[in-house]
């Protein structure tokens, strides 16, 4: 179990993770490594599940706002924002590892799949969604 913590007193927040990881069904305890990971001076991002997906989130959603920061220096980013792009890699990966792990071994993809359903068996359509 992942335990995140964060307060706010004073003007600050404070936060801590514990350091337990999980890839699939193995977890184990690094000597080195965090799941508190900086996107901005003022944001972090505190992870849990799992430690190969978060480390498949965490590039895109920091080069995203590294990105926008570039783009428009003067602008202060809201948490919500940097919310709304891990939301946004997550579903891409979710969608992209179930269509590669369901329906790639049945020769569809997203689309024929979408396009297709109605001509396909209930039973199946109900399985595969």
């Amino acid at each position: 179990m992942t335990v995140c913590i964060a307060a706010r007193a004073q003007g600050m927040i404070v936060a801590a993770s514990d350091r337990m990881l999980t890839s699939a069904d193995i977890q184990f305890e690094p000597s080195v490594g965090t799941k508190v990971w900086g996107l901005t001076n003022s944001i972090f991002m505190l992870t849990a599940g799992d430690a190969a997906l978060q480390g498949e989130l965490y590039p895109l959603v920091r080069d995203e706002i590294i990105e926008m920061i570039r783009q428009q220096p003067q602008k202060w980013m809201a948490v919500s924002e940097a919310a709304d792009m891990y939301v946004k890699y997550y579903n891409q990966i979710r969608t992209k590892r179930a269509t590669n792990e369901i329906l790639a071994p049945l020769q569809l993809d997203l689309n024929s799949f979408l396009a297709n359903q109605r001509t396909m068996s209930d039973h199946i359509v109900t399985d595969l969604t």
